[in-house]
């Protein structure tokens, strides 16, 4: 059966079995596809929906424009013998993405991962959680639409790059945690991308510069952070900023590590009581990852054996 891909991120772009799909064409077909894309898990109003999309016109011409436009959504989607397709449900009063259509699209993917992954922190997540969240944010080619600018794709273009930008904030910290110093840089230098006054971000680099052994790096990204924040916004680094500055140019410990290894004095006890707290709380989280990495193992095997049973009783 054939699958539609479809990728709203960067440019809009429409496959058919990873091969390009050159029947969709005109402005509105497009927009109208990519709105019930982007609002795939909602019933849409017809009246509503022709006033957002063509809401310069009259009731009545925007009610003749959505009928004229989906049918040639339709015709192109579903030419002749790809009927399959149909990725589109439709009534008199109603219009949906069909979920039970064999398609493909990069939000839908996106937005899939982040919901898992939502209301855990970065140092929280499991190992599967972190591995779905890296991927979708791959699937981040660019923002929403790019070059649209209807008020619809602006709104939706804003939340998705929020949620973009959060995910990347949980994943530098699942990798300061777990030690992956190099590759939470790289997370936080694509967050700079989207937001270059971002101090939080900058405080994050100068921690996983300094914990990789690059000091240096750390104190130049607090330089590029003041220079910033300077330039954009006339403002100084925040006080959390410089403190955390102030401790790596004195070459001391950072505070919220939390490497059991950097907590344990030769003896074989924390150092201090904040970081006897700091080593139960790591401790606390690695056991959370694994209790849930056992409860997932747990549900699959279930899952096997009942499998395996099913298929003993079938004559």
């Amino acid at each position: 059966m054939s699958q539609l891909q479809l990728f709203l991120f960067g440019r809009f772009r429409l496959q058919c079995d990873a091969e390009p799909w050159p029947r969709l064409e005109g402005q509105k077909v497009q927009e109208l596809l990519c709105y019930l894309l982007v609002h795939r898990e909602q019933f849409h109003c017809r009246e509503k929906l022709a006033a957002i999309l063509w809401e310069n016109s009259s009731e009545a011409q925007a009610k003749q424009y959505l009928r004229r436009t989906l049918w040639q959504l339709q015709s192109a989607i579903n030419p002749g013998a790809q009927q399959e397709l149909n990725l589109i449900v439709v009534d008199d009063d109603w219009l949906q993405i069909n979920a039970a259509a064999n398609s493909w699209c990069d939000v839908a993917q996106f937005e899939d991962a982040f919901r898992a992954a939502e209301g855990t922190r970065g140092r929280d997540l499991d190992e599967e959680t972190a591995r779905g969240l890296q991927a979708a944010a791959q699937l981040y080619q660019g923002d929403l639409l790019e070059n649209w600018y209807q008020d619809w794709c602006i709104v939706a273009r804003e939340r998705l790059q929020n949620m973009f930008l959060m995910a990347l904030d949980k994943l530098m910290s699942y990798c300061e945690i777990h030690g992956s110093y190099e590759q939470g840089i790289q997370f936080g230098v694509q967050i700079l991308r989207c937001d270059v006054g971002r101090e939080r971000t900058y405080r994050r680099l100068m921690r996983l510069h300094y914990l990789a052994g690059d000091r240096t790096g750390a104190l130049h990204r607090y330089e590029r952070c003041a220079a910033v924040l300077r330039e954009e916004f006339a403002l100084e680094p925040g006080r959390l900023t410089a403190a955390v500055y102030e401790r790596i140019k004195a070459d001391q410990p950072l505070p919220g590590t939390v490497h059991a290894s950097s907590m344990i004095t030769p003896g074989g006890a924390p150092s201090s009581l904040s970081d006897l707290l700091q080593y139960l709380e790591a401790v606390q989280a690695s056991l959370t990852r694994a209790q849930r990495q056992v409860t997932k193992d747990i549900e699959r095997i279930r899952a096997n054996l009942s499998f395996g049973s099913d298929s003993k009783n079938t004559p």
